[in-house]
């Protein structure tokens, strides 16, 4: 009870119940683009679309989207800004060192359940990357993937279109 007289006067708090700030490192994953890996992320959606997982074109029909309100806007498949969150100890995101890698002894494989290996810890930032996942303790990391195809109304025609995937990667810790 004199504690919380103590915190409410002084406006401070006591060892227990100081929080950790959270810290982010965000990246674009690299070479998502190379051996297959464009091919495994639509396989993943495919399935997605399959059970019936996701909501495609934002649920609208192509005689919606024929409208001055989609005129020259990009309605994507798949929504954008796809997250998958994982808690490393899930398994849904894995980081891999490749120590061995014939283009960079500081490699690391991003791989994503169902999809595989989507690229890799861009080369300008891995070495760093590295240490937060030796020294630190990960809560939370996130992919967020954007791109596939899309309808693109011009005025004229409904065009069906697509982008290469890219993935994000967000790690809180």
């Amino acid at each position: 009870m004199l504690n919380n007289f103590f915190k409410n006067l002084f406006g401070k708090k006591s060892k227990n119940e100081v929080k950790e700030k959270k810290k982010n490192f965000k990246f674009e994953v690299a070479g998502t683009f190379l051996g297959g890996r464009q091919a495994n992320i639509l396989k993943y959606f495919s399935k997605k679309i399959e059970n019936k997982e996701l909501i495609l074109f934002e649920n609208l029909k192509d005689s919606e989207i024929k409208t001055k309100k989609y005129l020259d806007e990009e309605i994507y498949e798949i929504p954008q800004n796809y997250e998958i969150k994982s808690n490393i100890a899930d398994g849904l995101i894995k980081f891999v060192k490749e120590p061995n890698n014939e283009y960079d002894k500081n490699a690391i494989k991003v791989m994503i359940k169902g999809m595989g290996t989507v690229g890799y810890v861009p080369k300008n930032i891995n070495v760093s990357f590295a240490k937060i996942l030796e020294n630190e303790e990960i809560k939370e990391v996130t992919a967020t993937i954007c791109g596939g195809e899309y309808k693109l109304w011009n005025g004229k025609k409904l065009k069906r279109e697509r982008d290469d995937y890219s993935v994000t990667i967000t790690i809180s810790y």
